[in-house]
């Protein structure tokens, strides 16, 4: 009897934890299918907003919003010519090591400028 009652809830954890697999694998692909919408938000932060724009065959377009201005400020989207995506702003595109190398700047650039003494004038 002792064995029956074991064998019941090995088995009765065996098909929880099936049912749970099984559920969680219905969870991600249904976020994913609400991800992959055209007009879906992909990104949003305090300033940007990037939004699926478009589907293509191999590759996909994301507008990117000034939440500020609330206008497009540029598209990331595959550039062909690096192989890679890139911040495209009218002529001029961007990638992302680009990206990062300006971003890395400006970071440097304002903590040295925010740690310099000379603030408003006033040397100490």
């Amino acid at each position: 009897m002792v064995k029956k009652l074991k064998l019941k809830e090995e088995m009765l954890e065996f098909f929880a934890e099936k049912m749970y697999i099984a559920f969680e694998e219905f969870r991600l692909n249904w976020k994913h299918q609400i991800i992959n919408e055209i007009g879906h938000i992909k990104y949003e932060d305090k300033w940007l907003k990037i939004i699926l724009k478009e589907i293509k065959p191999k590759t996909k377009v994301y507008s990117v919003w000034s939440k500020c201005s609330n206008c497009e400020i540029g598209e990331i989207k595959w550039y062909p010519q690096w192989r890679s995506y890139c911040f495209v702003i009218g002529d001029i595109v961007l990638s992302d090591r680009c990206q990062f190398a300006t971003s890395g700047f400006t970071f440097q650039e304002n903590k040295t400028h925010k740690s310099s003494k000379t603030k408003r004038g006033i040397k100490e």
